[in-house]
């Protein structure tokens, strides 16, 4: 991936998501994004819509 595309804040999110999942399992992921209420409250096969961002959990 061609990082310079990214603004400073691009990059500081993603070591944000990096520090916060380095060191999860693949379904540790996947049990974390179970919880989320975008995940939740959507249906099997729908598309999350970005507007469900802002319900995300601060970690």
């Amino acid at each position: 991936m061609d990082y310079s595309v990214l603004s400073d804040k691009d990059k500081s999110i993603l070591d944000a998501v990096i520090r916060k999942f380095k060191n999860y399992k693949a379904q540790e992921i996947v049990d974390y994004m179970y919880e989320e209420k975008a995940y939740q409250g959507t249906n099997p096969g729908e598309i999350i819509p970005f507007s469900m961002a802002r319900e995300i959990r601060t970690f």
